[in-house]
């Protein structure tokens, strides 16, 4: 799929499309996507959420930036899970050049998937080009339980902060899926209605992973360039939320 203007997603396509679950095929085929001369109206928005300056463009902007492109590929006919219901779990970002206000060319694929404990995981890989140069990749994870999972634990190290040299409490409220899905663009019903997440499961909706990424790049030094992120556990609306970092 080509795009030279900010790709077009219906909602109610997305959401409600029946899919395979893997019963014709052995696993996710390559779906790729491009879009070329993304502009950036929202951008401002996105600085003022967080905080950031309007000389700075974060890393985890591109990521958001290329939503509505990601959402082209999980409504392909070809991609085999239903987008209702999938749970980002990891995210990794790079940044390989510094980013500028200049419209970008997005690409972005999956391929493949890998069966976990409770279901299958996929990765959509994107790529940010400005003046044919690479300035950005990313890699992200997403969970779907539309299929079985294996059942068994699988290690983890779970983070720890031994001595903070910053800690502070933050307060999601209830309203701010619906506040981030508006600069996002990312209307995942499990982010915006309690009744909606119940049906999957969780107890409340909860807020999206990437505005938590953001909340704590804005408490990071600019200059930071690479960013590895583990989704843990849902963060309900509303919510306290502690923020903890050292060196």
């Amino acid at each position: 799929m080509h795009f030279t203007d900010t790709p077009k997603t219906k909602w109610t396509k997305l959401l409600l499309t029946k899919r395979d679950k893997l019963r014709t095929q052995s696993t996710i085929p390559r779906i790729e996507a491009t879009w070329q001369y993304a502009e950036h109206p929202k951008l401002s928005a996105y600085q003022e959420l967080f905080g950031f300056s309007s000389a700075h463009i974060p890393i985890s902007y591109p990521q958001v930036l290329a939503t509505p492109l990601h959402l082209q590929i999980l409504s392909d006919p070809s991609f085999p899970f239903p987008a209702l219901g999938i749970v980002h779990t990891h995210q990794k970002m790079r940044t390989h050049q510094p980013l500028t206000a200049k419209p970008f060319h997005i690409k972005s694929w999956v391929e493949g998937h890998r069966v976990v404990r409770s279901g299958a995981e996929f990765a959509i890989h994107t790529q940010v080009q400005q003046d044919n140069l690479l300035v950005w990749d990313a890699e992200m994870i997403i969970l779907s339980r539309a299929v079985k999972g294996h059942g068994q634990k699988e290690p983890r190290q779970d983070p720890f902060v031994q001595n903070p040299s910053l800690c502070e409490q933050w307060r999601f409220p209830f309203t701010l899926g619906r506040k981030y899905a508006k600069v996002s663009g990312d209307y995942n019903p499990i982010h915006l209605s309690p009744l909606a997440a119940k049906i999957f499961g969780m107890p409340r909706h909860i807020i999206h992973g990437m505005y938590s990424v953001g909340k704590v790049i804005s408490m990071l030094p600019e200059s930071i360039s690479e960013i590895d992120v583990s989704f843990r556990r849902p963060i309900l609306l509303p919510s306290s939320v502690e923020f903890l970092a050292d060196q």
